[in-house]
C-alpha cells in the first residue's frame, strides 16, 4: 500500500491553481503532480471566480471573485471534496483538538512562567487559573484576553492546532 501524497512532506503544497473559463470550475495541481478539477458548487459556495493562484505558503487558493472580493480557500477544504479518504482523515484529525486549557498550560510552560505569576498578571485567583489550565470550565473571552496578555501571546494562539488554518475572508454568495 502506498502512502497518500498528502502525508508526504509538502504533499499539500499547491503548484498551480486557476479558474477555468466560465468561473464555475477550479483546477488545482499539487507539488507531487496530482491534479484535480472541482466544481465550485461542490465547495459549498454560490459564487464565480475570476482568477485563482496558490497563496504565498502554497496551502490555500487565493481566489478573486467576480464581485472584486478576495477569498483564501484552504487546500484541505478542496481536497476533502476531491478525495474522500482525505476527508475522512481530516475529520478524524479534528477530533484530536487540544482543549484551550491544555494549550494555555503548554504556552505558559514554554514561556518559563509559573502558574501563580500568570494568574497574578491576568488578575485571576490562582484557583481559577488552575481550573482554566485543567480545562474544568469554559473561560470567557475577556479572561482569555487577560491570560494572553500575561503570557505575551496573541489570543488566537490559544486556538491554533498543529497546522496553520485559514479562514475564508469576505465570502458572500452572489
Amino acid at each position: 500500500m502506498t502512502t497518500p501524497f498528502w502525508r508526504e512532506p509538502g504533499g499539500l503544497d499547491l503548484a498551480m491553481a486557476r479558474v477555468r473559463p466560465g468561473g464555475t470550475e477550479l483546477e488545482l495541481r499539487f507539488r507531487h503532480g496530482q491534479a484535480y478539477l472541482v466544481a465550485v458548487a461542490r465547495l459549498g459556495a454560490g459564487w464565480r471566480g475570476l482568477m485563482a493562484e496558490p497563496s504565498p505558503d502554497a496551502r490555500a487558493v487565493v481566489l478573486c471573485l467576480s464581485g472584486g472580493q478576495f477569498v483564501d480557500l484552504p487546500v484541505e477544504r478542496v481536497l476533502a471534496v476531491c478525495e474522500p479518504a482525505f476527508g475522512r482523515e481530516l475529520a478524524a484529525r479534528s477530533k484530536e483538538a487540544v482543549p484551550v486549557g491544555a494549550r494555555v498550560r503548554e504556552l505558559r510552560k514554554a514561556s518559563g512562567k509559573t502558574a501563580m505569576a500568570v494568574a497574578a498578571a491576568a488578575g485571576m485567583a490562582p484557583s481559577n487559573y488552575a481550573r482554566l489550565e485543567a480545562a474544568r470550565h469554559e473561560p470567557k473571552v475577556e479572561t482569555l484576553k487577560r491570560v494572553a496578555k500575561a503570557l505575551g501571546v496573541p489570543l488566537a494562539t490559544f486556538f491554533e492546532t498543529r497546522r496553520p488554518r485559514y479562514r475564508l475572508r469576505g465570502l458572500k454568495p452572489e
